[in-house]
């Protein structure tokens, strides 16, 4: 029986604020400009009063196009101790986009910048309110409101196969339990420095931001423009208080390659979380030559958006790098879930389903997607008490009884009758010397006839890569074209850009 969180996640964050007011709660890379505790009450009480005023409803979702200043992090802040829900939104994304998440979402207020607010025709645009409003003799205006956890606390966009963004709902709930496993799994304080690589609107951010200011802990941001700069970062890094490094595994493969980090750099941080993609061993023993270990902790965290950001957490060592091959294992799945493997085939390969507390009500405005991810264990598993969510992701158990990624349930396209599963051949494509990063997909030439596409981060010849795969794959599993670059391109949330990928190369 898994037990109920006993203080809310909101409550710390209040509790923290009036207990040290004066703490830095935001700082901001490359600049002396940092948001305080008292700062945050402050906003938050200037919010309130401009949603009373314009009848602003704690049943409405708020939106933000997030541009990561300090503004846009006083506005979550503020949103999420008011009881409001929020959506954080790329501020890059098209007009034509952000209308159709406003019309989704039913947004009729989205605070962003006041020359987006200008532009954007959008119905409710309005611009960040300023800092520094009516001087508070003290914080405790920040009264708090009932939250019951069953209330939405935000909706985080991600990509949808049809090209609309699924909005995933995640309650306060939810977001308290992941909370606390977050806070035992990573022995995260108060006096912990995280450093926020992630754009606000990708799940990622979630760790960053709420793990920090619930615990009262310090939140650096660096913000995008600097992180796809290799210079820029690294000055960015040497010159940061963080020791919390959370990132997807693309990240650190890019600054490792650029050269735009040493050991000076990473050398502060003495925790490093990966997630959001396969964690290649090659990368990770790169890595390791770069940290303090054993003094730095670093763990292959697992979690899909539909669960509140992370649902797993295997700590690597240097001792477990000679137990497995390819990418990182998964490893065990949060004691907050119950877990099993659907429809396991010979090979003990099945979906991932995950049950617990952290899983949240589905998706906002797409009843049919909802009610094929998310389900009751009366179509699943009478061992389920509650609602279940299906990840896609198909898994293993090892010998040693970790969860392995094998690949996932979209990922398996047919050739001449034939199944291939893209991830098997991206694994193998990894093992490889000098390939660092490896993407798959099944291409249409100028002929019409489909063919396999391989597309390869580091270095070597493709004539000797589609060798090396011959001595291990079948023939029709081999990609007819292998395109080798030194970096493959990322997105915008510093994952693979598999779309450009696949638009970008034609059949050669």
């Amino acid at each position: 029986m898994i037990r109920a969180v006993r203080v809310s996640s909101i409550d710390r964050w209040r509790d923290n604020i009036l207990s040290k007011p004066e703490k830095v709660a935001f700082s901001f890379a490359n600049s002396s400009e940092t948001v305080s505790n008292f700062e945050v009450a402050q906003f938050a009480v200037a919010l309130g009063l401009f949603a009373d005023i314009n009848g602003v409803s704690r049943s409405q979702i708020v939106g933000i196009l997030h541009d990561q200043t300090p503004e846009a992090y006083l506005t979550q802040a503020a949103l999420f101790l008011l009881g409001f829900p929020y959506v954080n939104i790329d501020p890059d994304s098209p007009s034509d986009r952000i209308h159709r998440i406003t019309k989704k979402l039913g947004l009729s207020l989205i605070f962003c910048a006041k020359s987006t607010a200008a532009r954007l025709s959008t119905s409710g645009a309005k611009p960040f309110l300023e800092r520094g409003g009516e001087i508070l003799e003290r914080p405790h205006s920040l009264k708090p409101h009932p939250t019951r956890k069953s209330d939405l606390a935000y909706v985080v966009l991600t990509s949808g196969s049809t090209g609309e963004p699924k909005a995933v709902q995640i309650t306060h709930a939810n977001l308290d339990h992941f909370l606390e496993w977050a806070e035992e799994t990573f022995a995260l304080t108060a006096n912990d420095v995280f450093a926020t690589l992630n754009p606000a609107h990708f799940d990622n951010g979630v760790f960053d931001f709420f793990c920090s200011q619930t615990l009262g802990a310090q939140l650096h941001v660096i913000p995008s423009k600097i992180v796809q700069d290799p210079s820029a970062i690294a000055t960015a890094l040497l010159n940061s208080p963080c020791n919390i490094w959370f990132s997807v595994p693309s990240l650190v493969n890019y600054m490792l390659v650029t050269r735009a980090l040493d050991g000076t750099a990473l050398r502060k941080f003495t925790k490093f979380l990966l997630g959001g993609e396969g964690l290649p061993k090659k990368l990770l023993e790169a890595l390791m030559n770069c940290v303090e270990m054993p003094d730095c902790r670093i763990w292959n965290v697992y979690g899909p958006s539909e669960c509140a950001c992370m649902c797993s957490a295997y700590e690597l060592t240097r001792e477990s790098l000679s137990t497995f091959d390819g990418l990182a294992p998964i490893g065990a799945i949060s004691g907050k879930f119950r877990h099993y493997l659907k429809d396991s085939d010979v090979r003990g390969v099945g979906e991932l389903v995950l049950q617990g507390p952290q899983v949240g009500p589905g998706y906002i405005g797409d009843e049919m997607a909802t009610s094929k991810s998310f389900a009751s264990h009366d179509t699943l598993s009478s061992k389920f008490s509650s609602r279940s969510y299906l990840t896609g992701d198909l898994m293993r158990v090892d010998d040693a009884g970790r969860l392995r990624f094998v690949g996932r349930t979209d990922s398996q396209v047919k050739i001449m009758g034939r199944r291939i599963e893209l991830t098997e051949i991206e694994l193998e494509l990894l093992r490889i010397d000098g390939c660092n990063e490896a993407f798959v997909a099944l291409v249409e030439g100028s002929s019409g006839i489909s063919t396999l596409a391989a597309y390869i981060g580091g270095w070597g010849n493709p004539a000797e890569i589609r060798a090396s795969l011959a001595e291990v794959l079948p023939k029709y599993m081999v990609p007819k074209v292998i395109h080798v670059m030194p970096l493959l391109p990322k997105n915008r949330n510093g994952k693979v850009d598999r779309k450009f990928l696949r638009e970008g190369f034609g059949d050669e």
